[in-house]
Order: C-alpha cells, then structure tokens, then sequence
C-alpha cells in the first residue's frame, strides 16, 4: 500500500515538473518574440531612413507611403517576422513614421510592437546645399503639428 502511494506521488511530481518546464519554454518563446519585435522595429526605422529617396520627398502634404518588411525568419525557434512601414506627410517640412512589427501569423501572433517616430527637416541657409533626410524631433509641442 505504501510503494503504491509513492508510485502515485513520484508520478504527481513527473508531471508537476514536466508542466513547469513546458510553461518556463512558453515563457523563454513569449520574451523571445517580444525582444525579436522590438529590435525588428528599431532596425526597420534605422533602414528605413537609411534609405530615404525622392518618393518619400516628393509626397504631398497629407499622404502617405506604405512599405511592408519581411516576413523574416528570425529568432531560435526561426518565428515569421512581419514589419509594416507607414509614412504620412504632415507639413512640407514634418513626418511621420509608423511601424507595426508582428511575430509569428496573423493566427497566432506571439508579439508585436509599435513604433511612432515624428521626423522635421532640417533647414537650408542656402538653396546650394543638399537637402538633407529629416531627423528625429525629440519633444515637440502638440499645437505646431498641425
């Protein structure tokens, strides 16, 4: 009777334990794909503005561009990364950059992460210089936006 209760117990132990190790594996994924869209972002914004061209310049106030990144494979487990780009113009010289990273499908999203990043370019003293891409504005008053 007592090598049969602890029979019993040893079992509730195995599978005590084998759910705590697949739950801490769910919790390594779920913090991996967090970390994987918040650097997808960040480098979607930074190649993004790297490549800034005529396109973007050329836009009219009060449209947009949409560009689509990926999907990636990324990460340990090789998760599907998707990061969508959205560039609106709001005055002749201010942006603004939008960015939704999504791990995983559209099914069974492990994490996503959005970004805004508002841009102003730089004034020229001289028509001769280049024009320069737009930078980021740290802090900006709500009421010089529109």
């Amino acid at each position: 009777m007592i090598a049969l209760a602890l029979l019993a117990l040893g079992a509730a132990l195995l599978a005590g334990s084998a759910d705590a190790a697949r739950s801490a594996a769910r919790s390594v994924r779920s913090h991996e794909a967090a970390l994987l869209a918040d650097g997808e972002a960040r480098a979607a914004v930074a190649e993004f503005m790297a490549g800034w061209n005529e396109a973007a310049d050329s836009l009219p106030v009060g449209s947009g561009l949409v560009a689509t990144v990926g999907p990636r494979r990324r990460g340990s487990n090789g998760a599907f990364v998707v990061t969508r780009l959205r560039l609106h113009r709001l005055s002749p010289a201010k942006f603004v950059v939008g960015v939704d990273c999504q791990v995983g499908p559209d099914s069974a999203v492990m994490a996503r992460r959005r970004l805004h990043l508002l841009l102003q370019r730089p004034a020229r003293a001289d028509s001769a210089e280049p024009l320069l891409p737009p930078a980021p504005i740290g802090r900006w008053s709500m009421a010089d936006l529109y």
